[in-house]
């Protein structure tokens, strides 16, 4: 629970900016259009108790994967859930689900291009 309280300003804040959003530049990897390179997966699924669907992600900024960006979690080539970062470290990053079905461990992740 208290790292849920340390991870409320950063949804707040990724929540606020959607609208305006400033997508990161993504990684070639990272589209979904670029199916013959590396893809981000769900590493971990948590569940805070009905407030919040959080996934951990398996690359962080050092694949250009920042704080806002929007992503789309796939799986067997289906788009099953929208999300958005809000913590990213070099290795790992971490993203509040929007909606969508439930994202399990294994699922793909891609940033969502912007428009």
């Amino acid at each position: 629970m208290a790292r849920l309280g340390k991870l409320v300003p950063s949804i707040l804040t990724a929540l606020a900016a959607i609208e305006g959003i400033a997508f990161a530049a993504p990684a070639d990897w990272l589209l979904k259009s670029n199916y013959s390179q590396r893809v981000a997966k769900v590493a971990k699924v948590s569940n805070q108790k009905g407030i919040a669907d959080l996934i951990t992600i398996d690359t962080g900024t050092q694949s250009n994967l920042r704080i806002g960006a929007l992503c789309t979690v796939s799986r067997q080539d289906q788009n099953i859930a929208q999300a958005v970062v809000v913590e990213a470290d070099r290795d790992r990053s971490v993203a509040l689900v929007l909606n969508g079905s439930q994202v399990q461990a294994g699922d793909a992740v891609y940033i969502t291009p912007a428009n």
